[in-house]
């Protein structure tokens, strides 16, 4: 099984509109898309190192 990660920018979301295209087409295509919320990632290590 194919699958991919979409890494969005710091500004941007999962929910932005590239986001949510890429998301549907992916599925379209029947392949995975794993599009991570970013800034809860690196929320959750910085609150690891205090």
């Amino acid at each position: 099984m194919r699958f991919f990660i979409y890494l969005h920018g710091f500004a941007s979301s999962p929910e932005s509109a590239k986001a949510v295209y890429l998301q549907q087409a992916f599925a379209g295509l029947n392949v995975s898309l794993t599009i991570p919320d970013r800034y809860f990632l690196a929320t959750k290590i910085y609150q690891s190192r205090s």
